[in-house]
């Protein structure tokens, strides 16, 4: 039972973010947040939550629906929660002290705004280095025209055991005092290499992780107790791939299986057929797969960008025997390019349209104005990579 002070108080935090419609009556969907322990390499960790009361990571709705959500904060410390692509009101975009002021332990603060596109999204706390301690989810909006065939999410994760805050503090002192195993610790003693120390590994090889991580998860699961997941021989899976790591990119790889990238950070794509795809942090990859007739397992893999370590799930059809996959790939990948963008493409092209305004800007400096014409569309276009 709440006293009238209490009450009063929970009601301000959560109007000051977004007050609740008063003609709305179905009941919001309530997400948690807490501490949750998870076991990584054998031994337990304290992560962080983003679960409906059932225990259901993040959101499945569909498009045209109200995204009406009671976020609950369960923690010691304050919070709040990203909706990461989304494009809602700006006081409920979930920025700490921009959008709307955190959330404070034990209270909550609802979220009430329309979704006006589908696709594969996610979210995430702004507060503090929360992120870096797993807390995020997924967020997936179904068109009005979503089949029936079998979807499958994929959130990728780097995990330490290290605090974020002492991670931040070593990425924040001088080269000479953050070299480590990759090499820089030779390069820092030599004449001249101070700089080229901290961008450069062993052997004049860039160093693409500044981060030495413990493990990277796949649904919070390492490849040595992976998520098995059951599909149907023949038939078509997608695969919604979400990079929710604090600083790792990967590549995608399918291994025996072609795959079609139909959306990228939730939007449609001309479909581009490949085995691999790199996936930057915060991007999201949606990927159609055909499962060979037949029994067989079907490792979905990510490795790091220039390294062996890797992490993913495995789809079994019928009975196939599922053998263990090692953390480490048989070579590195490489680094990641900008070569799958420049092969995107929106599926439908725009239709011309004329400039509706004129701004007249000076041209360097003289008192000559030259008019800029200034279209507006309201389209779909792709958004950056890893973009909040």
């Amino acid at each position: 039972m709440f006293t009238r002070r209490e009450f009063l108080g929970a009601s301000l935090a959560t109007c000051a973010i977004s007050p609740v419609r008063a003609q709305t009556t179905a009941p919001p969907t309530i997400l948690l947040l807490e501490r949750q322990n998870i076991e990584v390499n054998g031994k337990p960790a304290s992560v962080l939550d983003i679960r409906q009361p059932g225990g259901a990571l993040g959101v499945d709705t569909e498009v045209g629906e109200a995204f009406r959500v009671r976020v609950e904060n369960h923690l010691s410390e304050p919070s709040l929660i990203h909706w990461h692509g989304l494009t809602p009101p700006w006081r409920q975009d979930g920025v700490p002290n921009i959008s709307s002021p955190p959330i404070a332990p034990g209270e909550a603060a609802d979220f009430d705004f329309p979704l006006t596109f589908d696709g594969t999204f996610f979210m995430h706390s702004h507060e503090g280095l929360q992120k870096q301690l797993l807390m995020s989810a997924p967020l997936i909006i179904h068109g009005p025209h979503a089949s029936d065939r079998q979807e499958i999410v994929v959130e990728l994760a780097d995990f330490s055991f290290r605090t974020p805050e002492e991670i931040y503090a070593k990425l924040r002192k001088p080269a000479a005092a953050t070299a480590d195993a990759a090499g820089a610790d030779k390069m820092a003693g030599m004449p001249g290499m101070g700089k080229a120390a901290m961008k450069m590994g062993d052997g004049g090889k860039p160093d693409l992780n500044d981060v030495k991580y413990d493990a990277f998860l796949a649904n919070r699961r390492r490849l040595a107790d992976p998520e098995v997941v059951k599909v149907a021989a023949g038939d078509a899976v997608l695969l919604r791939f979400i990079n929710g790591s604090a600083m790792s990119a990967y590549h995608v790889d399918l291994g025996e299986i072609d795959g079609d990238l139909v959306a990228v950070d939730g939007h449609p794509v001309a479909p581009v057929r490949a085995r691999r795809f790199p996936i930057a942090v915060a991007q999201r990859l949606d990927v159609s797969v055909t499962i060979p007739k037949g029994p067989s397992a079907y490792p979905i893999l990510a490795i790091l960008e220039g390294e062996r370590s890797q992490t993913g799930i495995i789809l079994v059809a019928g009975d196939a025997e599922v053998r263990r996959i090692p953390d480490l790939n048989n070579a590195a990948s490489p680094p990641l390019t900008l070569d799958l963008e420049r092969r995107l493409r929106a599926p439908m092209a725009l239709a011309p349209r004329t400039a509706d305004r004129a701004t007249w800007r000076p041209i360097y400096g003289r008192s000559m104005m030259w008019p800029t014409a200034t279209p507006r569309r309201r389209c779909r276009s792709l958004p950056a990579s890893g973009s909040n």
